[in-house]
């Protein structure tokens, strides 16, 4: 199987944004299937110094866990399995209770939708 994963498109609201982040710009496929989920990222394995770089590696995750979940609803021998996606909601568990203090993993949750297209190889 050839996968090509051409990336996620950031499309939530510019108020959750990094000032100085660029967004992500590429060519959008045609689609057959599309596929909403919700995508956990641990806030320890992404956060970094400047937001900028923590929202780039939030990107990165979700691509990384895309192309996992392509790969495994995808595993047919003949195909070119073309795929992106797109970020919608941007939300933590960051909530402050009694449990807070003791060891809670903060989480990103990325409310996202996959597109796929799939070819016969040639």
């Amino acid at each position: 199987m050839a996968l090509t994963n051409k990336g996620t498109i950031v499309n939530i609201a510019p108020a959750q944004l990094p000032p100085d982040y660029v967004k992500p710009d590429f060519a959008l496929n045609a689609y057959e299937y599309v596929r909403s989920i919700i995508l956990s990222i641990p806030k320890a394995t992404v956060e970094n110094a400047t937001k900028e770089t923590t929202m780039a590696n939030i990107v990165n995750e979700i691509n990384t866990q895309v192309s996992a979940l392509i790969t495994a609803d995808y595993d047919t021998v003949g195909l070119a399995v073309t795929a992106y996606s797109e970020l919608n909601d941007l939300k933590s568990s960051f909530i402050v209770t009694e449990e807070f203090f003791s060891d809670v993993a903060i989480n990103y949750y990325c409310k996202i939708e996959i597109f796929v297209l799939t070819e016969p190889l040639a």
